[in-house]
């Protein structure tokens, strides 16, 4: 449960950062663009970022089909370690850009 709960961090926080980052540098491009480019973004960074396999840490080769692990717990969501440091630096990045404008909203 907590892995699916972190894919979907990873998501939405990634989500955010992208469409953050590209409405506050790049404000002349219209909104179509951020949207395109944030899912692409957002898409590729999950892709690449997770990874699937039995509960029990099987990797088998029937993941996607039917019954797949369930003699293992189930399949899962896992991030990699390009999801973590997507992860980290999306937070990271959402987490400066609210300070910053929280400051420049105050001058």
């Amino acid at each position: 449960m907590l892995l699916e709960v972190m894919s979907l961090l990873l998501f939405l926080s990634t989500a955010s950062a992208t469409a953050l980052l590209l409405f506050l540098f790049f404000n002349k491009i219209g909104l179509g663009w951020i949207g395109v480019i944030t899912a692409s973004v957002t898409l590729f960074t999950v892709g690449l970022g997770t990874h699937r396999s039995c509960a029990d840490g099987w990797i088998s080769p029937s993941i996607g089909k039917q019954g797949a692990c369930s003699h293992h717990g189930g399949v899962i969501v896992n991030l990699n370690d390009f999801g973590w440091i997507m992860l980290i630096l999306s937070i990271a990045f959402l987490v400066i850009a609210a300070f910053w404008g929280k400051r420049r909203f105050l001058r």
